[in-house]
């Protein structure tokens, strides 16, 4: 009887494999819905446009300007919905990148690689970091904000689960 001196294939558990692929989905889905989301700015920001200048065309063609105090939180609120514009462009591309890091990371991890869990990590965390930055507290509040943590971590924790299989 002939042994083989090749090393055996090592053999990707089932929990691997269906983690992986639930993986691959989620950032198909993130990936197509940031994108959708950045186009969705894009439109908003027009509608924006338009709704002042016709308020400014309005004033004109009625003759009517507003007092000072009013004209002056107008200003304010144009800066601010400027400002949740850029914002929401940024978001929306720090989603799209996080998903791209994600899936480059479970691939990894799909061909038993220790490194692609590391990849993943960092692809979970460093958007929740940068919108923590972007948007301060505002990106932590409500019951959204925690459900949207709780997917993402219990993914980390049955990822770490097989790491024992990785090399």
């Amino acid at each position: 009887m002939e042994q083989s001196n090749t090393p055996e294939a090592a053999k990707r558990p089932t929990f691997l494999t269906v983690l992986c692929i639930l993986t691959w989905v989620g950032c198909a889905i993130s990936l197509v819905t940031n994108a959708l989301a950045m186009l969705a700015m894009g439109a908003v920001s027009a509608v924006k446009d338009a709704v002042v200048d016709n308020a400014s065309v309005l004033q004109d063609s009625l003759g009517v300007t507003m007092a000072d105090g009013a004209q002056a939180k107008m200003d304010v609120a144009n800066a601010t919905a400027n400002s949740a514009i850029a914002a929401g462009s940024t978001v929306f591309l720090i989603g799209i990148i996080g998903a791209v890091v994600a899936l480059v990371g479970s691939v990894m991890m799909w061909k038993l690689k220790k490194m692609g869990f590391y990849v993943y990590v960092i692809a979970e965390i460093a958007p929740v970091v940068a919108m923590a930055v972007l948007l301060g507290g505002t990106a932590f509040s409500g019951a959204t904000a925690i459900m949207s943590m709780i997917l993402p971590v219990a993914f980390v924790v049955m990822y770490g689960l097989n790491l024992k299989h990785m090399k």
